[in-house]
């Protein structure tokens, strides 16, 4: 009987295995801390049953890697996951409380040496105290005696999972940003059903390290059982990166870890063309909110700045006015509001610019309504900085965030945002270049008209050139994606412009 118990229970787990994580690696709760528990318990069972010379499925081992893969990239410069999702104290592999919960390198050593990953080594940085009790002396040694070396790329695409990383490189004062364009998590409704999960209403969120250094943060969770203002702020719209319309966010709360009315994400284009990487996607509508949408593009242009636009567009007719309120969440750190920037002692550390008239304010440990909060670990609270722009106006609206990538030069960079007929242009003017970026104004992705060369393009979600000082201009045109493309479009265009649009 328990030789058939135990047949059972393993022949279940591995059943279970496509209904825990997503294809390309992420657990279907969206939550980085609960990703490592449930592969924690998976990892050591393989392991045991190793030891007792039972047969371990390739396939598990395979789904292993791929889940410890994606966190490889999910990590950060500083050694620590992103805060996606909820968490508690709880760990499957638990031979050491860490000072930091949310430095989990520990199980990229575990990789590394299961799987013969120097990228893992490199990302694990040393051995760990789990190699020693899951593997003996053996694993510490093929750990020691493994090379280490940085993975190959800098940039890494999940589309199941819903997640983009870009690096400026791998050492510890790399620059870093994640884009989470994936859903809040499996199992949820969008009527009115409710259901449970780990996941938060956070699509679209961005996170970004400066030299290493954590700048654009996701707050994080902060308790199952304080006060339900503050546990429902971290888990909701307003406590990510986000735009809220009338109070609407992504999902409507349904006791403590309900949701119903949750929203679907679309990736619409990733792109990488140096010296530039793009990439936009929207949800269709907000919860009880089906006549607006929101679509966010991010452009980095290598070594210079990274842009973060959002396009706030609706259906409706004729257009109504809505109140917009978008968050930035920032690492606790000494920041300061000057107009339309945003400063540290260092320098800016983020220029604003929008299309509607509104107000900037900088809130930090609010208690009513919470705001300007993070929680480094489950049930630790922090004030941090928050960035608040409220708009009242018609849409479409555009807004931006510029982030510098280099101190030395950011002084240097001005943005600037117009409308002109059916078209948003920014405008970046860095010390040797002027970068101009034009945006469907009507509807996104949409017509656009660039006024320069009187050309019209459709359907585009941007268009725009890059113009080093002396040099000429390099335009590009970024397409969504299609059923022959299914991550968009992008193409230089070279000059004439209108012959090239043309033929």
């Amino acid at each position: 009987h328990t030789r058939r118990w135990r047949d059972r229970y393993w022949e279940e787990l591995v059943a279970q295995w496509p209904f825990q994580f997503h294809p390309d690696g992420m657990t279907v709760e969206q939550a980085s801390y609960y990703h490592h528990f449930t592969w924690g318990f998976y990892f050591q069972l393989a392991l045991l049953r190793r030891q007792n010379g039972l047969p371990v499925p390739q396939s598990l081992w395979d789904g292993l890697e791929t889940a410890l893969s994606l966190m490889t990239h999910l990590t950060r410069p500083d050694g620590r996951v992103p805060m996606i999702g909820d968490i508690d104290n709880a760990r499957s592999i638990y031979f050491y409380l860490p000072e930091d919960q949310w430095d989990l390198r520990c199980f990229q050593a575990l990789g590394a040496v299961q799987f013969s990953r120097s990228d893992m080594k490199w990302v694990a940085g040393r051995p760990c105290e789990e190699l020693l009790w899951l593997g003996g002396e053996e694993a510490v040694e093929r750990f020691q005696a493994l090379p280490a070396r940085a993975p190959e790329k800098n940039s890494a695409l999940f589309p199941h999972s819903g997640y983009l990383v870009w690096r400026s490189g791998w050492d510890q004062e790399a620059d870093y940003l994640m884009f989470d364009f994936g859903p809040i998590a499996a199992g949820l409704h969008p009527d009115e059903t409710p259901s449970a999960a780990h996941g938060h209403a956070d699509i679209l969120q961005v996170e970004v390290c400066l030299q290493g250094r954590p700048l654009l943060i996701d707050p994080g969770f902060y308790t199952y059982f304080g006060p339900l203002a503050m546990h429902r702020y971290f888990r909701s719209t307003a406590g990510h990166n986000l735009v809220e319309v009338d109070g609407h966010g992504q999902a409507v709360h349904e006791n403590r870890l309900g949701w119903s009315r949750v929203v679907t994400p679309q990736l619409l284009a990733v792109a990488e063309h140096a010296p530039l990487r793009l990439a936009s996607a929207r949800i269709t509508h907000f919860s009880r909110l089906e006549q607006v949408y929101h679509l966010r593009t991010l452009l980095w242009k290598e070594g210079a700045y990274l842009l973060v636009v959002d396009y706030l567009g609706t259906t409706e007719r004729p257009p109504q006015l809505h109140h917009l309120r978008t968050r930035w969440h920032f690492a606790s750190r000494p920041l300061r509001l000057e107009g339309e920037s945003l400063w540290a002692e260092s320098g800016p550390v983020a220029l604003m610019a929008a299309s509607a008239p509104g107000r900037y304010t900088l809130v930090e440990g609010q208690n009513n309504p919470p705001a300007g909060w993070m929680a480094p670990g489950y049930g630790h609270l922090q004030p941090a900085p928050m960035l608040l722009l409220e708009q009242q106006s018609t849409l479409p609206v555009l807004n931006a965030l510029l982030i510098p990538l280099r101190q030395e030069a950011s002084c240097k960079i001005q943005l600037s945002l117009q409308r002109e007929a059916d078209s948003f242009s920014l405008e970046v003017v860095a010390k040797a270049s002027v970068d101009r970026f034009y945006f469907p104004a009507r509807q996104s992705p949409g017509v656009l008209t660039l006024p320069e060369v009187a050309v019209k393009l459709s359907p585009v979600l941007l268009a725009g050139h890059l113009n080093h000082s002396g040099g000429q201009r390099r335009w590009f045109v970024l397409s969504p994606a299609s059923e022959a493309n299914v991550t968009g479009q992008f193409s230089w265009l070279p000059e004439p412009i209108e012959k090239s649009l043309t033929t």
